[in-house]
């Protein structure tokens, strides 16, 4: 299982230690409405993930699930040069 869940508009961590974390870019009011998850943080750029994931569990994932057959490839790659994780995998899958 992942570490973090990743698509253009959302980041979930989701430590084996600790609570999963939703860190969401678009319909942050909708999302807290439907989700059952208590920590829900509304985030205006990809490149507050990682500072995000770190607020909460103090160190970067290890393996990434990006949603590989929607996710655009410059997303992609800019999760890839934030997070420096070791293995990315497709959570299609």
């Amino acid at each position: 299982m992942p570490d973090v869940s990743a698509s253009e508009n959302m980041a979930m961590p989701s430590p084996s230690d600790s609570a999963p974390i939703l860190l969401i870019k678009k319909h942050l009011p909708r999302v807290r409405e439907l989700s059952r998850l208590k920590n829900i943080i509304g985030i205006r750029s990809v490149n507050e993930v990682p500072g995000c994931i770190a607020a909460f569990n103090e160190k970067l994932p290890r393996i990434v699930g990006l949603d590989l057959d929607v996710l655009p490839v410059n997303y992609f790659h800019k999760l890839k040069d934030l997070l420096d994780a070791r293995e990315y995998v497709d959570d299609r899958r």
